[in-house]
C-alpha cells in the first residue's frame, strides 16, 4: 500500500512539474490558473489516498496488537509452567492443592489461594483484552476452554468465595457459571 502511495504521488508531482515547466517557456498546455486547478485535484486525490493509507496502517496495527497480546499471554503461561515444572514440590502442591484444600494448614491454604488468584487474574486479563477487541475470537475461545479446565482441575470453587471480591463485576459474571457447573459435579 505504501509503495502504491509513493508511486501515485511521484506521478502527480511529475505531471505537475512538467506542466509548470512547459508553461514558463510559453510552449505548454498548462497556465498558472489551470495548474492551480490541477494541483487542487491532485491534492484532493492525495488526501483520499492518504486516508486509505492511514486506514490500512490502523488495520495492520490492530492485527499486530492482537498478535502481540496473544503472544504475551503465551509467554506468561509458559513462565508459570516452567517454574512449576522445575520445582517438584510446587508442581505436586499445584496439582493436588484443590483436591485436599480442606486438609491443608492455613499457610498452605493461603499459598494455594495465591496460585489460583494468579491464574484468575490472568484469565480476567484475557477477558478484558477480548472486551476491548484486542484478541482474535479463536484465541479467546481457546483461553476460555483452558480456563474452564483450570476451574475444574484446580477445584477453584473451594476458594472462589474468598477470592471473588478481588475481581471485576464483568469477570465475576463471566466466570460464575463455570464455578457453578463444577459445584454441581462435586
Amino acid at each position: 500500500m505504501s509503495r502504491l502511495f509513493t508511486i501515485l504521488l511521484a506521478i502527480l508531482c511529475l505531471v505537475l512539474g512538467v506542466g509548470l515547466g512547459t508553461c514558463y517557456w510559453n510552449r505548454g498546455w498548462l497556465t498558472i490558473s489551470s495548474a492551480a486547478d490541477l494541483f487542487s485535484i491532485f491534492a484532493s486525490i492525495a488526501v483520499v489516498v492518504s486516508l486509505l493509507f492511514i486506514a490500512f496502517q490502523v488495520k495492520q496495527q490492530t492485527r499486530l496488537a492482537r498478535a502481540a497480546n496473544s503472544q504475551a499471554f503465551v509467554n506468561i503461561q509458559s513462565d508459570f509452567v516452567l517454574a512449576a515444572g522445575s520445582n517438584q514440590s510446587l508442581m505436586e502442591f499445584y496439582q493436588t492443592g484443590g483436591e485436599k484444600f480442606e486438609t491443608l494448614d492455613p499457610s498452605e491454604q493461603a499459598r494455594y489461594r495465591y496460585l489460583v488468584a494468579w491464574w484468575l487474574t490472568f484469565y480476567e486479563n484475557v477477558q478484558y483484552q477480548q472486551d476491548c477487541g484486542l484478541l482474535d475470537e479463536g484465541v479467546y475461545k481457546a483461553w476460555m476452554k483452558d480456563m474452564a479446565g483450570f476451574i475444574e482441575r484446580r477445584r477453584v470453587e473451594k476458594v472462589w468465595e474468598f477470592l471473588k471480591p478481588n475481581y471485576s463485576d464483568t469477570f465475576i459474571v463471566h466466570i460464575q457459571p463455570y464455578i457453578d457447573a463444577v459445584r454441581k459435579k462435586h
